[in-house]
């Protein structure tokens, strides 16, 4: 298997938290910590970014990043279905303009602009937050809509473990992961490995079909790294992420049997230099990225076979000046890809200069600023962005903040929008736009308990969007779609704590978002010409609940998804749909070093019938139960 010889091959490396991209709000949740990339921004009460329950997040670390999204309300999720590729809509932005961000490295496949969610097993990591909003100046092409951060915090433990996990579902789905961490003077090595063994066999009773379907599916995975420091001011990490899957793509509603498989391989690796002295940083990373996705139409007998790599070198550099925290840097990237839709191989070569400021001002008043000069060559052509994030924060007092930001933003053209025969055009346009927000954010303390309430109004406007339109019998690649998003988001929570061990909370977040294309000529603002992109829902609406006694966790959440249009001229939807989960969970502490988890839970726990994308079903209920057994040793 190519991936298994390319993992053997590579260079070992680990995730190692630069200092922050554009993370304007950080507050802190058990389990998670933050750890800022590009500049350290202080903590304050507005928060714009969403980590996942600390109680779910068991549960999450054996499934994939659009569970997630998915069951907390946080993204619409696009499934081609179970166990087949999934893509998200954040904001009204279709999925290649949300970028996915490694450890600090922007993972999105220079392919098809996409990540496909469902082969990133969060298993890895245990830093995970999503920043809605413009992020080009940050972290470059693609970060249109929003970036989802996945890190593995070098820092987190600081005694040696074992740590085993085991999950297993009604969908006759099992999975198990081991996690290791040998700490010593100066040194640390740590080790995941993942195995999941997919059935995904259900009943389409809750479609009132009377037969069960079943789309089998094998992933494995591997996180390495090794953390060492050198002398006083240096640490060096490497480290090596590396998944693979194998899926046979789901029957269709109609009981159609596809035939078809896919194999898709992912292997990240790098090596990052830090020195720090006197606040001063300076971090160099060497990456290197493999993507692969390879068809097999058993039916036709086709087999297709796609990969693309790219090698990244970055130069950091972060230093204090009075009252101003100041970093800046540059960074290269070589890309190349091989696919049967391909005359040749083709390479493009991209590169950057970035900055980034934040300067208090004036009484509890911050700027946040971001620029980023970036740079594309290929075939002879020239193509350059200049982007730009502007963020003032304003704290009015200790309960009320109040936050204003525009960005520019852009997404350069796809290897398939550029070089796919027929269809590509190496003429082509990146896209380009502006996003625009407000919001403010209140909160009261006191007597063990807080509320708060967040709001945010958005707008963004992309020229030039690349869409794929039908030319007879040939799709074709063209810069000719317009958009708008605008919208309202709001969360509600509220806390409270009778002692250390017990607590409740709930928390109410609303969506509301409107994704159109504009015509020449044509007022944005008529809402009576206003037509909802296709696959992307106007109103979403999550509710949740929760209860901790003692080392006893409860968990109920609600999900609403509203219609989705299929066709452009609204003549065919997908129904609203109602998604509810609960989770029973309880903490078993053996001894001072040993501890068992186990968390029985509910997906869909009435049974909905319900899809995300036409003709593909989706499992009614699932049941489910996870163990988990840790082990540290302060002595190793």
């Amino acid at each position: 298997m190519r991936i298994v010889f390319y993992i053997s091959i590579c260079w070992l490396v680990n995730p190692f938290h630069l200092f922050g991209q554009n993370v304007p709000i950080v507050q802190s949740l058990p389990e998670f910590t933050i750890e800022s990339q590009r500049l350290s921004f202080d903590s304050n009460d507005f928060e714009k970014l969403v980590k996942p329950d600390s109680a779910w997040s068991k549960i999450y670390s054996q499934q994939n990043i659009h569970q997630w999204l998915s069951m907390e309300g946080i993204s619409f999720v696009r499934n081609y279905g179970v166990s087949n590729l999934a893509t998200i809509s954040l904001r009204g932005g279709n999925a290649a303009q949300t970028a996915v961000v490694i450890d600090g490295i922007n993972v999105n496949n220079p392919m098809n602009g996409q990540t496909d969610f469902n082969t990133i097993p969060l298993f890895f990591f245990n830093d995970i937050y999503l920043i809605a909003g413009g992020n080009a100046a940050s972290w470059g092409s693609g970060a249109v809509t929003g970036t989802i951060h996945l890190n593995q915090n070098t820092g987190k433990d600081s005694v040696a473990s074992i740590s085993l996990t085991q999950d297993f579902n009604s969908l006759q789905n099992y999975t198990a992961g081991l996690k290791t961490t040998l700490v010593k003077p100066s040194l640390k090595i740590s080790s995941n490995v993942l195995w999941q063994f997919q059935t995904n066999r259900f009943s389409l009773s809750h479609y009132d079909i009377d037969t069960a379907i079943e789309a089998p599916a094998r992933q494995k995975g591997l996180n390495f790294s090794i953390v060492g420091n050198i002398k006083t001011h240096w640490t060096i990490i490497a480290k090596i992420y590396a998944v693979d899957l194998k899926s046979k793509l789901a029957p269709t509603l109609n009981l159609t049997d596809t035939g078809q498989y896919q194999n898709t391989g992912f292997v990240l690796s790098y090596m990052r230099f830090m020195r720090q002295k006197n606040k001063r940083k300076w971090v160099q990373t060497l990456a290197h990225n493999y993507q692969s996705i390879d068809y097999f139409d058993k039916k036709i007998g086709l087999e297709s076979d796609n990969s693309v790599n790219f090698i990244l070198y970055e130069h950091e550099y972060s230093i204090p000046v009075k009252s101003w925290h100041l970093s800046g840097g540059l960074n290269a990237q070589y890309e190349w890809a091989q696919s049967p839709g391909y005359e040749n191989t083709k390479n493009r070569m991209k590169s950057a200069l970035f900055l980034s400021t934040k300067k208090p001002f004036h009484k509890n008043m911050f700027l946040h600023l971001n620029a980023r000069q970036e740079f594309s060559f290929f075939n002879q052509n020239f193509i350059h962005a200049n982007v730009y994030d502007i963020r003032l924060t304003k704290n009015f007092n200790r309960h009320f903040e109040m936050m204003a930001a525009t960005s520019k933003v852009f997404r350069l053209p796809t290897f398939n929008d550029l070089f796919w025969q027929p269809g590509g055009s190496p003429y082509l346009k990146p896209e380009k736009g502006f996003r625009h927000e407000l919001g403010f954010s209140f909160k009261t303390l006191g007597n063990n308990q807080t509320f708060r309430h967040q709001s945010q109004i958005f707008y963004g406007i992309m020229n030039n969007q690349l869409v794929w339109t039908p030319e007879g019998t040939i799709w074709t690649a063209k810069n000719i779609l317009h958009t708008q998003n605008f919208g309202l988001e709001t969360q509600t929570s509220y806390q409270y704590h009778w002692s250390q061990n017990n607590s409740m909370f709930w928390q109410v977040r609303t969506y509301y978002t409107i994704a159109d294309e504009i015509n020449p000529g044509e007022n944005p603002w008529e809402i009576s010409k206003i037509q909802q992109l296709i696959y992307i829902p106007m109103y979403r609406y999550h509710f949740g609940v929760g209860i901790n006694v003692d080392r006893w966790s409860v968990r109920w959440y609600s999900n609403y998804t509203g219609y989705i249009y299929t066709l452009s001229d609204h003549s065919q939807w997908l129904e609203p749909f109602w998604l509810h989960h609960i989770l029973l969970g309880k903490n078993f502490r053996m001894n001072h070093n040993h501890t068992i988890s186990c968390n029985i839970y509910v997906q869909n726990v009435f049974n909905n019938a319900y899809q995300t994308m036409s003709n593909r079903p989706m499992p009614g209920r699932t049941i489910g139960i996870m163990l988990n057994l840790n082990y540290k040793n302060h002595k190793l």
